[in-house]
């Protein structure tokens, strides 16, 4: 499937897995007809595509075959020719075809797999990167700084963020929180929160003590 096909059918698949997620609010609004138009219209990009890819690839395999056949033809008459004149024995021919044959399938072999191999290459790569990345933190040197004591205070300020699937729509804009030590754990939650809306459009979130 080529990379307009698969773009179309990601955004029906989004459509769907959105659907799917918010189920209760589909038959609530009983919205179900309204998705299936819009899904079965997220369909028609992908399913033109796909008919358009298929008419390629069915010419470009039929004209493949049909070479690769001419070219045997060829190769059976010339040394059908070159044996009736008695240029050749029928050792020669038939050696002179074996190794024509399997040079060609050997080429076309090696270049359906050039792709793969860029892939793999690129990946090896990655792998690579990864392994001689330096990280700013060490953790086992021997003179780093090490606190005789952790008192669990956590503190964010003006902290931006979105989904990169969705630049455009801001999750959270100069989000600050505080949360002091002591006031949660990880088996049962003890603080009780408090927000404020200040100005700006910002929000702010304060622990300020136990329950």
């Amino acid at each position: 499937m080529s990379r307009k096909a698969i773009k179309a059918q990601d955004e029906s698949s989004k459509l769907a897995a959105e659907a799917v997620s918010n189920l209760l609010t589909v038959t609530v609004f009983s919205s179900q007809t309204r998705i299936l138009q819009m899904l079965e219209k997220a369909q028609d990009g992908p399913q033109k595509e796909s008919i358009r890819q298929s008419w390629f690839v069915g010419i470009g395999l039929g004209t493949s075959q049909s070479l690769m056949t001419c070219t045997w033809a060829l190769d059976f008459w010339y040394g059908g020719k070159l044996l009736a004149e008695g240029s050749i024995g029928s050792r020669e021919l038939f050696q002179t075809l074996m190794i024509l044959v399997s040079t060609g399938r050997v080429i076309a072999n090696a270049g359906t797999m050039t792709k793969d191999l860029a892939k793999g290459a690129e990946a090896v790569g990655s792998i690579f990167a990864v392994l001689d990345w330096c990280s700013l933190i060490e953790l086992e040197d021997p003179h780093s700084y090490k606190p005789d004591k952790l008192t669990g205070h956590v503190e964010l300020q003006d902290v931006y963020f979105a989904y990169p699937a969705r630049p455009k729509v801001m999750i959270f804009k100069g989000f600050s929180i505080i949360i002091v030590a002591g006031s949660t754990n990880l088996k049962k939650p003890k603080a009780i929160i408090r927000s404020r809306v200040p100005l700006n459009n910002q929000n702010s979130f304060i622990i300020y003590k136990n329950i």
